[in-house]
């Protein structure tokens, strides 16, 4: 006779749930030593020291909340230092977004420039795939190199979002036709770099920052212009948006931008508006809506997919935005990976462990910040290293 199954009380359940997850106080103390060592490591700078403590708050209440609600997935949260590194276990190809995961506004995320580093020293390919239009990717590259204090970085190794939209500019623009630009330097510099003219750009000091009803009435188009382009542009006014629609009454003219980011955030918390702000307001003016060629678009991932050989199954996707950078990873079938050191409060994480985050998103691996566990990895490849020459010298000696 068959046993029948024995059905378990709520309580019950999540008792067993609380007791296989005991070991999450232990993980809780050892996150916040880790981060503690590493304020400690990186000194008393204003601006390290808010990132990281942002970094701690965001884990910790993370950590808390896993351990009262034993019934959501915990295990995503690599609060184990040796957990951490594990994740890009498997894989050659490591892209990683830029402000929130390598820097944060100017300042270095501590141990970033190691990480990278040690991915490069390991033979895997690292990307910085990045939704900034601002540089193009000899500006971007110029500026890591420093910043990492990395000379080995290349500038193919750069995917900032005006590169990605030129590319899908050039594809199929007319020639001798032109491109609308609200954006920055970068964006123009990267449509030049594919024989593309632009109209616009960055603002001047003597532009006229208005028009009147009378300045659009009388408003002369330009004829060759086939798209128009928008990027980020912390100099945005009414005469751009003004301009940009009155092309886009043209239906044959497209609508293109390099991303569509919200916001940004400063080491502070505070929050920036950034390009999505500005597409919003050119699609209400136009009636109009634009092609996304940044994070988490398919014209990005086709881009890495044609020139770098991005596939699922050998990328990982390192990002702190959700609605992006982890959303562009499993769009796209790779793994992902949120850090803690960027814009994604713990609030959010919260709602995507309980099923109620962004789009059904669902988290698969949430790490620290990018270089969370790294002494202890480079302590295991020392020792590989160190087994390796001893059999290497014993095999010599017979």
């Amino acid at each position: 006779m068959a046993s029948s199954v024995v059905e378990l009380s709520a309580a019950t359940q999540l008792e067993i749930a609380r007791l296989e997850n005991t070991d999450l106080r232990a993980q809780l103390t050892a996150a916040r030593s880790e981060i503690l060592n590493l304020k400690k490591v990186a000194g008393t700078g204003a601006k390290s020291s808010s990132i990281l403590e942002r970094c701690q708050t965001t884990t910790t209440k993370l950590l808390e909340y896993i351990d009262a609600r034993p019934d959501v997935n915990g295990s995503v949260l690599k609060s184990n230092p040796a957990e951490a590194m594990q994740v890009f276990d498997g894989v050659d190809k490591i892209l990683l977004d830029c402000d929130g995961v390598v820097f944060s506004n100017q300042t270095s995320i501590p141990k970033s420039p190691e990480i990278i580093a040690h991915f490069m020293n390991s033979g895997k390919e690292v990307f910085f795939v990045t939704n900034s239009s601002h540089r193009s990717r000899l500006e971007m590259c110029d500026k890591l190199r420093k910043q990492l204090n990395n000379p080995k970085l290349q500038p193919s190794q750069m995917v900032p979002s005006c590169y990605a939209a030129a590319s899908h500019i050039k594809q199929w623009l007319p020639h001798n036709k032109k491109v609308y630009v609200i954006g920055g330097q970068g964006i123009v510099d990267e449509l030049a770099l594919v024989g593309i003219e632009t109209v616009g750009g960055p603002a001047r000091v003597d532009d006229k920052t208005a028009l009147d009803e009378d300045d659009i009435e009388d408003y002369v188009l330009d004829k060759d212009v086939a798209c128009v382009l928008i990027g980020t542009c912390m100099e945005v006014n009414f005469r751009m948006i003004a301009e940009a629609s009155m092309y886009l009454e043209n239906k044959n003219i497209a609508l293109i931008s390099t991303n569509q980011d919200e916001y940004d955030i400063m080491p502070s918390g505070r929050h920036v508006p950034d390009a999505g702000v500005i597409v919003r307001a050119v699609e209400v003016a136009s009636n109009r809506k634009a092609l996304n060629c940044g994070k988490p678009s398919d014209n990005l991932f086709q881009l890495l997919k044609r020139e770098k050989g991005v596939s699922k199954d050998n990328a990982v996707m390192v990002g702190d935005r959700i609605n992006t950078d982890i959303a562009f990873g499993q769009m796209h079938g790779l793994r992902t990976v949120l850090v803690l050191s960027g814009c994604t409060p713990a609030e959010t994480v919260l709602e995507c462990l309980e099923g109620k985050g962004q789009d059904g998103i669902e988290l698969e691996h949430v790490i620290p910040y990018l270089g969370y566990g790294l002494e202890g990895e480079e302590e295991n490849l020392g020792r590989k290293k160190r087994r390796r020459l001893a059999l290497s010298n014993a095999a010599a000696r017979e």
